[in-house]
């Protein structure tokens, strides 16, 4: 009951600020973090206490959320817990950004199109054509599906608010780090080696759930052929935690037509496509976690 609530307020109220400061607060927070120990000369020391500092301030924060609403009533903590998960989640943030970069295209401005996407994605894309643009799109959707809605959503129903938290967290800490000027590209891969890590940590188990899921949410048209793709398509089973999702499940999804054929160029009305799938897996994912709620 309580990721219902919080899966449907996110789809209702979406990105709505004045709702979402302790997310906003994390953001600020890891920035200053940033800027403060910027000056340690060592960046992996510097990318290990910058996990540690966020880590401690999110999980002690949750704690305490949860506790003060206890201290006054069941509901209220039960209210508090709801708040924590809806703000991990943001699966409607996403597809606001999406059709942001959707409408640049359709008005073939590629430029801001461009720019839009590297404001969500967490690799710079500089001079690209429209289809590597659109494919780019595509697979900034499958990782937001699992970086927005499905690792949040594990960990809530496995740990409740506060592991959901601690995810986004862990998220919030390696997009900043990827996007941040402050570094060149070698020292960004240094600081963001132990936030990367633990990300990719996070990832793996909702990436593997995710890869089994995915078939099952593409219609009765396509699921055969999806199931086909993914189970002969090995050599890509071993990169599950990084592309599987963007590479095989949506790729696979939106560019097979119904007779099993794939197509050889993206379209712009794949990146709209790629949307509905993903509100797809997350009503299918909403029915099956409540299935193991209602029986565990």
């Amino acid at each position: 009951m309580i990721i219902i609530l919080a899966y449907f307020l996110d789809i209702f109220i979406g990105d709505m600020k004045i709702l979402r400061w302790p997310v906003h607060a994390l953001e600020i927070i890891t920035a200053k973090s940033i800027s403060i120990l910027k000056k340690v000369k060592n960046l992996w020391v510097t990318g290990l206490l910058l996990v540690i500092i966020l880590y401690s301030i999110t999980f002690a924060f949750s704690l305490a959320f949860l506790l003060i609403l206890r201290k006054i009533n069941s509901t209220m903590e039960f209210l508090g817990s709801v708040y924590l998960i809806f703000n991990s989640f943001s699966i409607k943030a996403s597809e606001k950004r999406i059709n942001n970069i959707y409408d640049k295209l359709y008005e073939n401005d590629i430029y801001l199109a461009e720019k839009k996407l590297n404001l969500i994605s967490n690799k710079q894309i500089k001079n690209t054509g429209e289809k590597d643009l659109i494919k780019t799109t595509i697979a900034v959707t499958a990782q937001n599906t699992l970086n927005d809605f499905f690792a949040p959503l594990l960990y809530a129903f496995f740990g409740g608010g506060i592991f959901a938290l601690l995810y986004k967290c862990t998220y919030i800490l390696y997009y900043t780090l990827s996007k941040t000027e402050i570094f060149d590209e070698v020292e960004r891969n240094k600081i963001n080696f132990f936030p990367h890590f633990i990300l990719n940590l996070f990832n793996f188990l909702p990436s593997i759930l995710l890869y089994l899921i995915l078939p099952l949410a593409s219609g009765w048209k396509k699921i055969k052929y999806l199931f086909f793709y993914m189970w002969h398509n090995k050599s890509k089973k071993f990169s599950i935690v990084k592309n599987v999702i963007s590479e095989i499940g949506f790729n696979i999804y939106l560019f097979l037509n119904e007779e099993g054929e794939i197509k050889k160029e993206p379209e712009i009305d794949d990146i709209l496509e790629s949307i509905n799938y993903m509100y797809r897996i997350s009503y299918l994912c909403i029915v099956l976690f409540t299935i193991m709620y209602i029986f565990k």
